[in-house]
């Protein structure tokens, strides 16, 4: 796995647990973001399909083109 890879797909980890958190009715400020972060590495040992799907969407996305 590629540094641009692991990047993304922890983004989407941690934007995934910050959703889960919020459909709970808790809030994020109750969280330091190094829990945050823990948790998101968690879910990405948990599900590792978050890291091909990073790795799909890094293959595809035109943003993500080198240049």
């Amino acid at each position: 796995m590629d540094a641009n890879t692991m990047t993304l797909a922890m983004q989407m980890a941690v934007r995934f647990v910050k959703e889960q958190i919020r459909a709970e009715g808790r809030k994020l400020r109750d969280y330091a973001a190094s829990d945050l972060r823990k948790a998101a590495a968690r879910l990405l040992i948990e599900r590792p399909e978050i890291i091909e799907a990073a790795a799909n969407r890094i293959a595809t996305d035109a943003r993500f083109a080198r240049r």
